[in-house]
């Protein structure tokens, strides 16, 4: 509890030192237009009310940065902690400097680190909150024997009582609700004049109240040297707005008197008390050099501050409106159903690129969980809006439907064929252009549009002849065969995709989805030897869009194009076509540790050089194949294996009712004709750059109950997870639970599926 306050307070701090800069800069664009010192004021106790308010409301002026709590409380529960200010260099250089967790302790040392923070903190506050005390208790030996000195003045402005006193050397006012104004006893008659109007003015003000308080702040504050220097100039802007008001309303032009004053009771240097309020303090000289250039200001000037300070006292108050997830916005776009999904388009300007349903899923669960501002910007909901990027989800034939995402700069619209949404402005555009690049590569590489939206560049070189379509047959793989004598071989690789080919058929596998997004069956076209006279030669052209099939023994050959996944067969030509040519000899083949693809591609970034290529350990079977890059291994038939073992009529969700960032409501669900056993282990993953990631657990040695439970078919059973033990509070962004459950038929005979439900944290 203590720790969430504390990492509550640094949020604060971190937010006034934002709003302290702002002042700094608006205090200096003030002096140039000379406006009156008690705006400046203002805009300090702006500040200060920022550093203490753990609330506040939303407004389209904030100017605070999207991240105003970089410092989120799971931070100590984090394997690696990070901040999130903002500024990627800012978290580059303090995420960089952050301990990671401790494999051996189940401390993190965030954990002791905010600890040893918080004693320091504490010990801080204490110290000068002592020494304060003690400063106070000695002031007030100085006023006993103290005079009282009543005036007409003090009488019409409802003052008890003023005080003259043989042993301070400077006016003040001391007291919170009874202020006192305390005269040193060798000021003159004229001088108590002007010093009791300026006085005064500080209790009118109720400055004796305001710099308390805002001294209190600055105590708690203290580690921020920000908040201190914002202390000492409101100090020196609370005496100047004083001083200009004596000048501005005493009788007759007292500058030089005033000035004269000020120097003979100068305090000198003071260490940050809050009490008392004294007349000669504040950098006097800065005081004195003031009150000898005042003049009154003029009435456009003081006008246009006002306006000015009430605007950027609103800018700075406010959050930046809050966000949430587009689904939560627009809810028509949770309708899209991924499985009727035929074909989704992307179209920029006259660029264009068409991906197989295969990719709906990550399309769908990009929009939805993209982070929009809650408020709407535009409420036109007509269909002539910009749009410098149009996304469209197409369904398959006899379903006539498709949904469009529209996006111009740091808009997003979104229709379904009924009507159109508001338009709302996009948290982080940087994610959408991530997305798109990630997915063509680069917005230059997308393909141009063409009258039929179907053949590339590279089919269009034989458009002179004569082009058949081929019906494409979907291969039926069995995944306990072997490999072919050479094993799998490797024709295209881009960091991206990859394309490889066996007897049992061609491939496209994309590594950021980390599922296949085309299959060819090449035993139906007769391309399916790898050896002999029926040899098939495979080339893939050099953007990896098109694959030509060319069966040694035929004067034809096959030309399958990948975006649109449709295959034609045509006179063997590949004049004209630039194939990819980085594929080598691969040294690994052959070396009897597994089998390996017989070449590989060569990957090299700034110094780095590495390798991509296929290999399969084992047994060598096509269960085993894997695509390997780097220190990264894809396992590329496990996920067809995965699909095919869930029995049907089993399933698991969420309850989104239940759902928080420590846990949830789970139900599993059991349709089947036979029962299940569950227990009590699970896992979570999150959903980042196309890939579900494990979750980092928060400690170690931990262990689940060695237990198991019935799941009776036709029923369901819910129970609640607590995740928060293990990994802590989660952060916004799209997870799922993994959770086994079994088919248990006798001792050593049973069954074991996986099951996940995927939910989203806000």
């Amino acid at each position: 509890m203590t720790q969430d306050i504390f990492i509550k307070l640094l949020n604060m701090s971190y937010q006034g030192g934002i709003v302290i800069c702002f002042a700094l800069l608006a205090r200096y664009i003030l002096r140039i237009i000379r406006a009156p010192k008690k705006f400046a004021y203002y805009l300090w106790l702006i500040a200060f009310v920022r550093l203490i308010c753990p609330f506040s409301f939303e407004s389209v002026l904030s100017i605070l940065p999207k991240e105003i709590e970089p410092i989120k409380q799971e931070i100590i529960y984090e394997q690696v902690p990070e901040i999130h200010t903002g500024s990627t260099v800012v978290n580059q250089v303090v995420n960089n400097v952050l301990p990671k967790a401790d494999t051996v302790s189940s401390i993190n040392p965030i954990q002791r680190i905010m600890g040893i923070m918080q004693v320091i903190w504490l010990v801080g506050i204490g110290i000068v909150f002592i020494y304060s005390f003690v400063s106070f208790i000695r002031l007030k030996k100085k006023l006993i024997g103290s005079i009282s000195f009543n005036t007409l003045s003090s009488e019409q402005n409802g003052l008890d009582t003023i005080y003259l006193s043989d042993h301070i050397a400077t006016p003040f006012v001391l007291g919170f609700l009874k202020p006192r104004i305390y005269l040193p006893s060798i000021i003159n008659e004229k001088e108590i004049s002007y010093i009791l109007m300026h006085e005064q003015a500080h209790i009118k003000r109720k400055d004796h109240m305001i710099k308390l308080i805002v001294f209190v702040i600055t105590v708690i504050h203290w580690f921020n040297p920000l908040v201190l220097i914002a202390y000492a100039i409101l100090n020196q802007d609370m005496e100047m707005s004083c001083d200009e008001y004596v000048m501005k309303n005493y009788k007759e032009d007292i500058r030089k008197e005033y000035a004269t004053s000020l120097l003979n009771l100068s305090v000198g240097r003071r260490l940050i008390l809050g009490v008392p309020l004294a007349f000669g303090e504040g950098n006097v000289k800065g005081r004195i050099k003031n009150v000898a250039r005042y003049k009154k200001p003029l009435i456009s000037v003081v006008i246009c501050t006002v306006i000015g300070v009430i605007i950027l006292g609103i800018a700075l108050l406010s959050n930046p409106l809050s966000t949430t997830t587009f689904n939560k916005i627009v809810e028509e776009v949770n309708s899209i159903d991924e499985d009727q999904i035929d074909s989704i388009t992307i179209r920029m300007s006259d660029k264009e690129q068409t991906f197989p349903a295969a990719y709906g899923n990550e399309f769908i669960e990009f929009f939805k969980t993209l982070r929009v501002e809650k408020k709407e910007i535009s409420k036109d909901r007509s269909e002539n809006r910009d749009k410098d990027i149009s996304i469209t989800i197409s369904y398959g034939t006899g379903y006539d439907k498709s949904y469009a995402f529209y996006i111009t700069g740091e808009e997003i619209w979104f229709d379904n064929e009924v009507n159109s949404s508001f338009s709302y402005r996009i948290v982080n555009t940087k994610d959408v252009e991530d997305f798109i690049k990630r997915l063509l590569g680069s917005i230059e590489e997308a393909l141009p549009v063409t009258e039929d939206n179907e053949l590339p560049s590279q089919v269009e070189e034989f458009s002179e002849q004569e082009m058949n379509e081929v019906e494409v047959t979907i291969p039926t793989i069995n995944l306990d065969g072997n490999l072919g004598a050479d094993g799998a071989i490797l024709d295209y690789a881009d960091g991206n995709n990859i394309i490889f080919h066996d007897y049992f058929g061609l491939f496209v596998y994309d590594l950021n989805i980390q599922e296949f997004v085309r299959a060819v069956d090449l035993e139906a076209i007769g391309c399916n030897y790898t050896q002999g006279d029926n040899y098939c030669e495979v080339s893939v052209s050099a953007d990896g869009t098109s694959v030509y099939l060319h069966p040694l023994s035929e004067k034809d050959m096959y030309v399958f194009y990948v975006p649109t996944g449709k295959l034609y067969k045509t006179t063997y030509d590949l004049t004209g076509i630039t194939l990819f040519d980085e594929l080598v000899d691969n040294d690994l083949a052959g070396s009897g540790n597994g089998v390996y693809s017989i070449q590989k591609v060569i990957f090299k970034t700034n110094d780095l050089t590495y390798y991509g290529y296929l290999y399969a350990g084992g047994e060598a079977t096509i269960r085993d194949l894997a695509y390997v890059e780097d220190d990264m291994i894809f396992s590329l038939f496990e996920s067809l294996e995965d699909e095919s073992i869930v029995p049907e009529g089993i399933s698991m969700s969420v309850q989104v009712y239940s759902l928080t960032k420590k846990g949830a409501v789970i139900t599993l669900l059991n349709k089947a004709d036979k029962d299940y056993q569950y227990g009590d282990q699970y896992y979570l993953q999150k959903y980042e750059d196309g890939r579900w990631y494990d979750v980092p657990y928060v400690i170690e040695d931990f262990g689940f109950n060695d237990i198991a439970y019935g799941l009776e078919k036709n029923k369901e059973s819910e129970f609640i997870i607590d995740w928060n033990w293990l990994y802590g509070e989660l952060k916004p962004g799209k997870y799922r639970i993994v959770k086994d459950i079994m088919d248990f038929r006798g001792t050593g005979d049973y069954d074991v599926y996986t099951l996940t439900a995927e939910f989203i944290i806000e």
